[in-house]
């Protein structure tokens, strides 16, 4: 008993500081830890959140009513407030407002209606 807590510790202190290596600081414009506006979700995993294709979603960036954070080698990553947000677009499209139409909602009411 006595050797398989020493072998859990030993493995738990080796797997703490092999993480504590890997840890950088995140870059200035990155928001903190715990925020609505925190990056966290990939694509494919916003898709499964919001049920709003992949395509439609960079379709949302290309008329700026969505801006993903961006990885230093381009990956859109997605917050809370974005899943949000393209939860309500796609609500809206289904009234049928188009996304043009969206833009224009979006800059009157100051950014969205709740």
């Amino acid at each position: 008993m006595i050797i398989v807590f020493i072998i859990w510790l030993i493995l738990k202190l080796a797997f703490f500081r092999a993480g504590e290596e890997k840890m950088t600081m995140p870059p200035n414009n990155y928001p903190i830890a715990n925020s609505k506006d925190l990056a966290k979700y990939t694509m494919a995993v916003t898709v499964m959140m919001t049920g709003v294709a992949a395509h439609k979603i960079r379709k949302l960036e290309e008329y700026s009513l969505c801006n993903p954070y961006r990885t230093d080698c381009g990956q859109r990553l997605y917050s809370d407030s974005d899943i949000e947000l393209i939860g309500k677009i796609s609500a809206l499209e289904k009234k049928g407002v188009n996304l043009p139409g969206i833009k224009v909602i979006m800059g009157i009411k100051g950014r969205f209606p709740k």
